[in-house]
């Protein structure tokens, strides 16, 4: 038995039908991996822990986190967001156990709420990665406690550590979305590396807004 647990994290917030889109696909290539979901709404993916509807900040996604990874039972999790389209390939890599996080390298983000037509590459993402869990789990525990405390959007919290013991994975492509759902609308992309209007793994701007129910 493969020792990750695949671990989902939602304020089910997204764009009507995409989040269905998003899991429907998560449900397509996890395998047997067994699957935890942390959810603000009742969910039908995995064992579903429903914290109730909170303000979308990350302390609060952190929270869920820490929620989630108190009930993993394997060595490592392999997170899973509301607004990133994996491939195959993701649910498939096998840890070498030398390091403690291995970050998929070949993430490309897509801004629909701005009428983006183009992928432009950001290379990793804290939404597609394979994390040591005890490690994961004591590092949230020291910025948030071990209470349940959730946090209102203006609140601040000390920065999460991210742990030195890093390498990356991956071949196909990870789309992260900038939906109005996000925490964030922007993001850190690369300027070295062109911006593309097609992915080899996914198709054109428009063929992937059509799967996945965005305008």
């Amino acid at each position: 038995m493969r020792d990750i647990t695949i671990l989902y994290y939602s304020a089910n917030n997204q764009p009507e039908g995409f989040e269905e889109k998003i899991i429907e696909n998560i449900k397509t290539h996890a395998g047997n991996l067994p699957i935890i979901s942390v959810t603000h709404k009742p969910t039908d993916l995995g064992q579903n822990i429903v914290v109730g509807v909170h303000d979308v900040c990350y302390p609060n996604l952190f929270r869920q986190v820490q929620i989630g990874l108190r009930e993993v039972k394997t060595k490592y999790v392999l997170t899973c967001e509301s607004d990133v389209l994996y491939p195959a390939d993701y649910f498939t890599f096998e840890p070498d156990g030398k390091f403690k996080v291995y970050r998929y390298n070949n993430v490309w983000v897509l801004f629909p709420r701005k009428g983006g037509n183009k992928f432009h590459y950001k290379g990793f993402s804290d939404g597609a990665q394979l994390v040591d869990k005890e490690m994961w789990l004591r590092d949230i525990t020291k910025c948030l406690g071990d209470k349940t405390v959730w946090y209102n959007k203006d609140e601040k919290i000390k920065t999460i550590s991210y742990h030195s013991n890093i390498k990356g994975f991956g071949d196909d492509n990870v789309i992260t979305f900038k939906t109005d759902g996000n925490v964030r609308h922007s993001t850190w992309c690369s300027r070295a590396i062109r911006p593309k209007k097609r992915l080899k793994t996914w198709g054109t701007i428009k063929e992937i807004k059509a799967r996945m129910n965005l305008k």
